[in-house]
């Protein structure tokens, strides 16, 4: 049986390292001292996944992307992203939890279902910069990304011998290679942050991939950066997450010291 989770979730506040955090870097060559920055911003993701419940007795449910905010119950997200020379640290943890959303059974008469979806993420990587020329930066990064899942149905149907409270976890770490950077558009203000890892094989994942891509501008304090996220998983047969996908627009305010 399979929960069928489609969730746009108008909100992320946090700080991340994959993405807008990631190529907060301002377009100059580093010198031999430390360097860091940290970027708060605004995630608004779409997520589409499938959960498997066996013991739920339903092939599936959906549930509602209306009124979300009102269902935020928690949020922590912190990054940290240092450069020395050419070398460079990356880490980040985000969780963010939704409890109580409309769920509709789809082969039961429902009578007001609802679901609780939790995701945390946790990741790390060491960057090294490939190119540093005046138009154009780039790094290669290797790394491990973990992410955990929980969703929890409380199935409330017609047939009273099918209610209750059902719930599945995927907790997996998968190592990621890829690359990340900048490149300088206009004039010595305005750029194109871009991002991509691929990885999977660390246990539960076939597949797993992050990308992102933008439009900034640098002032003398910092970066104001708009873009769009993805991130996918193509978990091996058996796993309760299946093909779960986030995707959706960023906007951040990136700040050096």
């Amino acid at each position: 049986m399979r929960l069928i989770i489609k969730l746009c979730c108008y909100i992320w506040w946090g700080i991340s390292f994959n993405l807008v955090f990631a190529e907060s870097t301002a377009l100059k060559n580093f010198d031999s001292e430390w360097k860091y920055t940290v970027v708060p911003y605004a995630w608004v993701p779409g997520i589409s996944t499938g959960l498997s419940v066996p013991a739920s007795n339903t092939t599936g449910a959906d549930i509602s992307a209306a009124d979300i905010l009102s269902h935020l119950s928690g949020a922590a997200m912190f990054a940290v992203q240092a450069n020395l020379d050419e070398w460079g640290i990356l880490g980040d943890f985000a969780y963010a939890k939704f409890s109580n959303q409309r769920a509709i059974l789809r082969d039961r008469i429902d009578l007001g279902s609802t679901a609780t979806v939790s995701l945390r993420s946790m990741s790390g990587a060491v960057t090294y910069q490939t190119i540093k020329e005046d138009q154009l930066h780039l790094d290669v990064l290797v790394g491990v990304r973990n992410i955990e899942t929980t969703a929890t149905l409380q199935v409330n149907a017609q047939v009273a011998a099918l209610n209750g409270q059902f719930s599945n976890t995927i907790n997996t770490t998968d190592p990621i290679v890829g690359f990340k950077g900048r490149m300088r558009i206009i004039d010595d203000k305005w750029f194109v942050p871009f991002y991509f890892d691929l990885g999977g094989k660390g246990g539960h994942t076939n597949t797993t991939w992050q990308a992102f891509a933008g439009v900034g501008k640098n002032y003398e304090w910092g970066d104001v950066i708009l873009g769009y996220r993805a991130l996918f998983y193509d978990m091996k047969s058996g796993n309760p997450l299946q093909n779960a996908t986030l995707g959706g627009f960023t906007l951040g305010v990136g700040f050096h010291f």
